[in-house]
């Protein structure tokens, strides 16, 4: 049981990466095990509650530990030390289409992905048809996913990942999802998704999209948290104490590839950020 009403909650999270320079450096402490390369702290000592209910942002720039923080409340990987709980069932909207295999079709993928998000059968086969409904695939549910247009792979992961409620939603703001009728169709079911008693928590590096969803805001600054409260004032903080640093690395994790790549249909969609 949670306590005191908990839906989230983190202690003392720590997590480290290695990085390389080269990749003679990777491939020398991949199978010689020797020392090679650096170690960079990404999360240090993270702590902070999210009680059940409760919207909360989570403000940080690139690099910042944001990614690496969610994917471990997603369960995606394990922190080094410290403890991350989640109570109840999760949904995250993170990469919408990680784990796509574009061999197969989309309802095949379809039935793959809503299983690794722990649905019923009876769900899996009740929610078919308003999933590719909202995706605007239904005509094409049947071809393999590497036939489909720019953008559809990113559609379909969209309404898989939302086409049911629970107890905590986790949201990637970073996701490009195309036209603004397609970006405005998808802010107006995730706010239905999230409404309620439903706990959430979103990643961002601006407010704008924010302000429409969340009360609470934590600013995560060079992997430490360095402000949690208001959302008005934490974005204010954000903005008057926090630099972005210049970077060409992808956020926080540069050296953890995915074990599966996105449809290769999609791998070059561009959108507008939500």
């Amino acid at each position: 049981m949670s306590g005191d009403n908990i839906a989230i909650r983190v202690k003392h999270v720590k997590k480290t990466y290695r990085q390389y320079k080269t990749n003679m450096q990777k491939i020398r402490f991949l199978l010689l095990m020797r020392d090679a390369g650096t170690k960079d702290e990404v999360l240090k000592d993270v702590s902070f509650d999210i009680k059940k209910g409760e919207k909360v942002c989570i403000l940080g720039y690139q690099q910042s530990g944001k990614t690496t923080l969610m994917r471990i409340l997603a369960r995606v990987i394990r922190p080094d030390s410290g403890k991350a709980r989640i109570y109840g069932e999760i949904a995250p909207i993170l990469d919408v289409r990680l784990g796509f295999d574009g061999a197969m079709t989309g309802k095949d993928n379809y039935i793959r992905m809503s299983s690794a998000l722990g649905r019923s059968e009876k769900d899996i086969k009740e929610l078919e048809d308003s999933v590719f409904a909202f995706a605007r695939l239904s005509k094409v549910k049947n071809e393999p996913i590497k036939t489909y247009q720019k953008g559809a792979a990113t559609r379909l992961g969209f309404s898989i990942a939302t086409a049911k409620k629970s107890d905590v939603v986790l949201f990637d703001s970073g996701l490009a999802f195309g036209t603004k009728a397609w970006n405005d169709a998808c802010m107006e079911r995730l706010k239905e998704l999230i409404s309620g008693d439903t706990t959430f928590v979103m990643t961002a590096s601006k407010a704008k999209v924010a302000a429409q969803l969340c009360e609470r805001g934590i600013v995560l600054h060079e992997g430490r948290v360095v402000f949690d409260g208001a959302l008005e004032d934490a974005a204010s903080y954000f903005r008057k104490n926090c630099r972005q640093h210049k970077t060409k690395l992808d956020d926080d994790v540069p050296e953890e590839p995915a074990t599966e790549q996105p449809a290769q249909a999609d791998t070059d969609d561009e959108g507008v950020e939500f």
